[in-house]
């Protein structure tokens, strides 16, 4: 499984790590469910894994909720700086109910 917690260097659309290699990508035409970035896992000269659509956080302009596995994730992005932070959100396990019919 994936650790997306860390911090990132900013390049571009670019996120890097000592560990991860991740893109910031835009939708040619966004829906109401799904937003017009999203991010994806670089894992190899060509090869990307989607990972999940970045919604918009109420925290601020430059923050962006993931939903990874089930796990809520928050993005925060630093441009000023160079840097950006993933960091788990709280109480962010989903569950899951199925009514047995």
């Amino acid at each position: 499984m994936v650790n997306l917690i860390g911090k990132y260097q900013i390049s571009k659309s670019n996120l890097v790590n000592n560990s991860l290699h991740l893109v910031i990508s835009e939708r040619k035409k966004p829906e109401i469910n799904k937003p017009k970035r999203y991010l994806l896992l670089k894992q190899g000269e060509k090869s990307f894994k989607y990972i999940s659509s970045l919604y918009p956080s109420k925290e601020s302009e430059i923050a962006y909720e993931i939903d990874f596995n089930g796990i809520k994730y928050i993005l925060r992005l630093d441009a000023e700086n160079n840097m950006a932070v993933i960091e788990m959100l709280q109480n962010s396990i989903t569950v899951t109910f199925t009514p047995k019919l």
